[in-house]
């Protein structure tokens, strides 16, 4: 889940394995945000551990200058 401080909007909660095409697609959504882009840089399966996690790249498109705050819920 992805929070916009300030904002009160957070997204549903996204599966590790969501397609950058559906993250978009979410953030735009559900915290009010014109054009995002998102690319995935890395993925890969923690040693010793069953979950995998993704970083990404996102970029805001349609927005000049700061970005409001966004924090990640991890905890599932």
């Amino acid at each position: 889940m992805i929070t916009r401080r300030g904002g009160g909007k957070s997204t549903r909660v996204i599966p590790v394995d969501v397609t950058p095409r559906r993250l978009e697609d979410e953030m735009m959504a559900s915290l009010g945000l014109d054009k995002v882009r998102v690319q995935v840089i890395e993925q890969k399966l923690l040693e010793g551990t069953s979950s995998h996690y993704r970083m990404y790249d996102i970029q805001f498109v349609s927005r000049a200058g700061d970005v409001p705050a966004l924090s990640c819920n991890v905890s599932g």
